[in-house]
């Protein structure tokens, strides 16, 4: 069983983690076609003014939060099917 609000901040800090490594990349060595395509998956964010970064920011955690909680809760709702399903008593058939 996975904890929900532990992936929740994990995978969506590594979104975060991610969307800032992109801008200092794109900082440090400009590439057009990188700056499109943060542009394109964030709604909002446009290259490089304090409020869409702040924007981008929040936008890439809950990215990563929503990509959390659907693993976490798929993931438990199968864990829990399986464990089920093993501890249910077999039924022993006696050969005729």
């Amino acid at each position: 069983m996975f904890r929900l609000k532990t992936w929740i901040w994990t995978v969506g800090l590594l979104f975060t983690e991610t969307f800032v490594l992109c801008v200092l990349w794109n900082i440090f060595e400009p590439n057009p076609v990188y700056i499109r395509m943060l542009e394109t998956a964030l709604p909002g964010f446009k290259w490089l003014s304090t409020g869409s970064v702040a924007l981008g920011l929040l936008e890439s955690f809950l990215y990563g939060a929503y990509l959390a909680m659907n693993f976490v809760l798929i993931h438990n709702f199968f864990h829990r099917r399986h464990q089920q399903e093993s501890t249910e008593p077999k039924s022993s058939r006696k050969a005729a």
